[in-house]
C-alpha cells in the first residue's frame, strides 16, 4: 500500500505530540492526514480515529481509495470542507428513490450532451512567408528580410 502524504501548504510543518501518541496502525491508516493533524479539533480527530479503527479490516483496494480521499480532503480549504459537508447532508436527507431518479436523469443528460473537450488546442501557426500582407501592413515577411538588399 502506498502511503499518500499531503504536500499542501495549508498546514505548517509542526510535529504534534498527539500524532506521536497514536499507535503505529492508526498512524498508518491516517498517514495522509499527518500534516493536517495539528490543526484539527479534538472532535475531528476522534471522528478520524473512528475511521482508522475500521481501516485495516478493509480490502487493499478500499484502503488505497480511502487514502486518496483522505489526501484530497486534507487539501481542501475550510470553506470547501464546509460546502462538502453541507452537500452531503442535503443528499443524505433524500429518499433512495429520489436519489436514484436524480442519478438516472444525470446519466441521461450526460449521454445526450457529452462534456466538451476542455483541453486547450494548440494555436495554428502561420509561417511568415504565407502571411497575407496587404498594403499598408507594418510587418515584413521573413522571406523579404533575407531575399532583398537592406535599404539603410
Amino acid at each position: 500500500m502506498s502511503a499518500t502524504r499531503c504536500t499542501c501548504r495549508l498546514y505548517p510543518a509542526v510535529v504534534d505530540p498527539s500524532w506521536q501518541k497514536l499507535s503505529e496502525l492508526q498512524r498508518q491508516a491516517l498517514s495522509p492526514l499527518e500534516a493536517a493533524w495539528p490543526a484539527m479539533t479534538d472532535g475531528t480527530r476522534q471522528r478520524w480515529l473512528g475511521v482508522a479503527s475500521r481501516f485495516h479490516a478493509q480490502t487493499h483496494a478500499s484502503q488505497e481509495r480511502m487514502h486518496r480521499r483522505m489526501a484530497a480532503w486534507s487539501e481542501l480549504s475550510p470553506g470547501q470542507r464546509a460546502e462538502s459537508r453541507l452537500r452531503y447532508l442535503q443528499t443524505a436527507r433524500l429518499s433512495a428513490r429520489l436519489k436514484r431518479e436524480r442519478w438516472e436523469a444525470y446519466k441521461k443528460l450526460r449521454a445526450e450532451k457529452p462534456l466538451v473537450n476542455l483541453t486547450i488546442a494548440s494555436p495554428r501557426v502561420i509561417p511568415p512567408s504565407s502571411a497575407n500582407l496587404g498594403t499598408g501592413a507594418t510587418t515584413v515577411s521573413m522571406t523579404d528580410l533575407f531575399t532583398s538588399e537592406p535599404t539603410y
